[in-house]
């Protein structure tokens, strides 16, 4: 039941206005941090260079005013980028993402 509980995105959760202002690369390199990936691993995914990864990150903390890793993985959480229960990025939804115009 907890699990149940955990796991089970809230419906009336709303996005703060913030995360309406990131570009949807960058809403998807938020999601791609929340599930734990490295810069290194992000760049691979979206066939980005890191340096890329690390601009996309550091206007996401700007943005948000985040001042750690920690806190944006945290946000992810909060706002039901990501799901508790599901550490492994999901491929199939990234690269709808990325075919739909670079991000979520």
């Amino acid at each position: 039941m907890v699990h149940h509980f955990a796991t089970t995105p809230e419906p009336h959760r709303r996005r703060p206005a913030e995360l309406a202002q990131l570009t949807s690369q960058e809403t998807t390199v938020l999601r791609l941090v929340g599930q734990g990936l490295t810069n290194q691993q992000i760049a691979t995914r979206l066939n980005i260079a890191q340096a890329t990864v690390k601009s996309h990150l550091g206007r996401v903390m700007t943005k948000l005013r985040l001042s750690s890793r920690a806190q944006a993985v945290d946000i992810a959480y909060e706002t039901g980028l990501i799901i508790p229960g599901t550490s492994h990025p999901d491929t199939a939804v990234v690269d709808r993402d990325l075919a739909a115009g670079g991000g979520p």
